[in-house]
């Protein structure tokens, strides 16, 4: 139930008040107004009209500070990186901390966590705690735990963050099983909000989960969304969720899927609602027999955008249930949609693997150019990368796939070491064998695996067989020397025998050996290849010798 961590990030926002500058002009102050009145988007607009104007260099910078902070409430952070490249003040401790908030928005946690060290570390800085959090938050995106714990306690003795600290602190010890350190902070804590009292009690919801107390945390959970006044959307979306949890511990998912039902039914454009229909499929995959009734009902109602998600997973219930023409009818009917959130571009993911799945390999790669064309995040749009090479490469455009899966290997891409084996095989069935050492010794120097480095460098030795490359025996005994604990020598050994055996005269003594090694630990391949090998081996056997003509007269 990691949303939670939306708070944390929205927490930072009361930064504001006291980080504002004291000389900021009347007119940008007037400007700003509808920023502390919920409406940055009026801001945005009144700050970027003001800047428009000739102002002086003090009065431009502070416009420019309060615009980037007005950008990043109304969630447009790759407008906020592009205005503080400006020269004039990317350099500014202001700045640094709204780049990192844009890029903490954009979960480009490895741009955003230098950031916020450099400003903690600053003793002066009006951001130090403000930075000191996002460190928090952010160390713990990146699954640096132990860390990001050190950065909130931290801030538990300081008056202003010591609540929000407690908060976040006790949610990371539920996160890795520790209900003493959990529970401890929670009681020591002193709320100064009704949302942070909303807050702790989810906590204490979850805390109740993770003890496996599922009656008493549905009776909190309940208790908030009774009395929901002045607790933050991401508590209520965890209370949701956590009543949810409750009913899966009993072991009642129609019970846990109906409760995610109704809150979809009653808020169909909830911003949440990627988490809420991600939640209500995984329930859907614990029920022996899941209703599909309510994601019907939505499909054919005109909520938006509700009714996409509904289409998108009506489709993978279909797909579960072996309906593959009715998932390609809601998969076109999503494609075909006016809305362009980030949060469908998964869908679009989901639909070319569905097309690649039936061999339609460039209506894949259409509809991938489309999925970018939706600003998904970095870790999303690497599998849209390495996706769109693969069906390059099952289209048998093999040069395009190699040069594609190179450029991924020379990313920050996840699967950079699984691009660059792709690439090499793309160059081996394309006969570069010059292309394709070099990315092999770039595989062997970023440490790539043995297994995946013996698999390269079989499958060269048998691409080169299959090709009647003069090369082919040299390159499989090369490959039996370097990799003898591989447990593809079998498939090697029993390709040699194929060498031996079409060769001119035929070696069948030679084969029968290279047969016989690779028989005391076949893959199944090397069975099945082998033992067909064996029948022509032994029809060959039965052969008269060259020469030899079979009497025809009587004796």
């Amino acid at each position: 139930m990691s949303h939670v961590r939306g708070i944390g990030l929205m927490c930072l926002m009361s930064l504001l008040a006291q980080v504002a500058r004291a000389d900021i002009s009347s007119e940008i102050a007037q400007a700003s107004e509808p920023l502390a009145e919920g409406v940055p988007e009026v801001a945005v607009a009144r700050l970027q009209a003001l800047l428009n104007n000739k102002l002086p260099e003090s009065e431009w910078r502070a416009g420019v500070e309060k615009l980037a902070e007005a950008q990043i409430a109304a969630k447009h952070p790759e407008n906020t990186l592009t205005l503080l490249a400006d020269i004039r003040v990317r350099e500014l401790p202001w700045a640094k901390f709204w780049c990192a908030q844009a890029f903490a928005s954009l979960h480009r946690w490895s741009d955003a966590l230098p950031l916020y060290e450099q400003l903690a570390n600053d003793a002066g800085s009006p951001f130090r705690n403000a930075a000191t959090f996002g460190e928090a938050e952010t160390l713990r995106a990146l699954a640096r735990r132990e860390e990001a714990l050190k950065k909130f306690m931290l801030l538990i003795h300081d008056k202003e963050w010591a609540a929000r600290a407690q908060l976040r602190a006790a949610e990371l010890y539920i996160e890795t099983g520790d209900a003493t350190g959990a529970r401890r902070l929670l009681e020591e804590m002193q709320p100064a909000s009704i949302a942070e009292r909303r807050e702790r009690r989810v906590l204490r919801g979850r805390l109740e989960l993770l003890q496996r107390r599922p009656e008493r945390a549905i009776g909190i959970f309940q208790g908030l969304l009774k009395r929901p006044e002045g607790a933050a959307h991401p508590a209520l979306i965890s209370a949701v969720l956590g009543i949810a949890e409750a009913q899966m511990q009993l072991k009642t998912p129609e019970i846990a899927d109906d409760v995610v039902e109704q809150f979809i039914d009653r808020h169909p454009a909830d911003p949440d609602l990627p988490l809420l229909f991600a939640r209500l499929d995984e329930l859907y995959r614990a029920e022996h027999k899941p209703s599909r009734n309510e994601l019907e009902r939505w499909v054919r109602s005109p909520e938006q955008p509700r009714r996409t998600f509904a289409r998108w997973y009506l489709a993978r219930l279909e797909i579960r249930a072996g309906r593959r023409e009715r998932a390609r009818q809601l998969f076109t009917d999503l494609r075909h949609t006016t809305l362009k959130s980030q949060a469908f571009a998964p869908a679009f993911l989901e639909l070319a693997q569905f097309e690649i799945e039936d061999k339609h390999f460039d209506e894949a790669i259409a509809i991938l150019e489309e999925a970018r064309s939706f600003h998904p995040e970095s870790s999303l749009l690497a599998r849209i990368d390495f996706l769109s090479a693969q069906a390059q490469y099952l289209a048998r455009r093999f040069d395009r796939s190699a040069a594609d899966f190179e450029q991924i290997a020379r990313s920050r891409s996840p699967w950079a070491k699984i691009a660059l084996f792709n690439a090499s095989t793309g160059w081996l069935q394309l006969g570069n064998h010059a292309r394709f050492l070099i990315d092999y010794a770039e595989l062997e120097k970023a440490g790539g695996n043995g297994e995946a480095r013996a698999d390269l460098r079989l499958e060269e030795g048998l691409l080169q067989a299959t090709k009647g490359d003069e090369r082919a025996e040299r390159s499989l005994q090369q490959f039996i020397h370097d990799f003898p604990k591989s447990p593809r020598v079998s498939e090697a050994l029993v390709s040699l025998a194929e060498l031996a055996f079409h060769a001119s005269p035929p070696r069948l003594d030679e084969a029968r050996t290279y047969l016989t090694r690779a028989a005391e630990s076949p893959t199944a391949a090397a069975a099945e290849r082998g033992d067909y090998l064996n029948i022509w081996i032994v029809g060959r056997a039965l052969l008269p010798p060259p020469g030899f003509r079979e009497r025809t007269d009587a004796v």
